[in-house]
């Protein structure tokens, strides 16, 4: 069940990306969020006390968001050393790139099931 919302949210934010290169801040942090909780509720023990669910949730969480607060400030850092507009073009076709994949992989995992 995870999987696939998993991989719509991957287009999302991949699409967002390569259509909107400017960013929209509040929008990729409610995409991110939405990671970060669908990949705590994906890795959380099978049975357990509700402290180490909490404390896996958590900690997928905390670290989707550190994964993407250090992209985006070595994106941003790229940006502003180099003023090119292949950097730019570079980014959207990396972003398109990655919301294509994560079609593939949803189509293979909904067809798979």
């Amino acid at each position: 069940m995870t999987t696939p919302a998993l991989l719509v949210l991957a287009v999302v934010s991949a699409g967002m990306a390569a259509l909107y290169p400017s960013g929209h801040s509040v929008a990729l942090l409610v995409v991110t969020a939405a990671v970060g909780g669908l990949v705590g509720i994906a890795s959380t023990p099978d049975s357990g006390p509700l402290r180490a669910t909490v404390m896996t949730l958590s900690g997928s969480f905390i670290g989707m968001l550190a994964l993407v607060f250090y992209t985006s400030a070595a994106i941003s850092a790229l940006r502003r050393r180099t003023e090119r507009a292949y950097v730019e073009i570079g980014l959207r076709i990396l972003s398109a790139w990655i919301a294509a994949i994560a079609v593939m992989m949803a189509a293979l995992a909904i067809t798979a099931s």
